[in-house]
């Protein structure tokens, strides 16, 4: 379906969407996979556990 955006009107205002302080944006811009993956890595290590991100310089841990 597709709407012009004049159309459209602000419902929520920026501001109210995330709240500010302790809220993780990983989970909006991250997958589940690479944040499952961050959290192993905090608590042991695993040699074959990578996370790999397309345009930056990966490095493995």
């Amino acid at each position: 379906m597709r709407i012009n955006r004049k159309r459209l009107s602000l419902y929520i205002e920026r501001k109210e969407l995330y709240p500010e302080g302790d809220y993780d944006m990983d989970i909006v811009f991250e997958s589940k996979e690479v944040r499952k993956a961050r959290k192993q890595m905090g608590k042991r290590h695993d040699p074959g556990n990578r996370i790999i991100i397309p345009g930056r310089n990966n490095l493995e841990c």
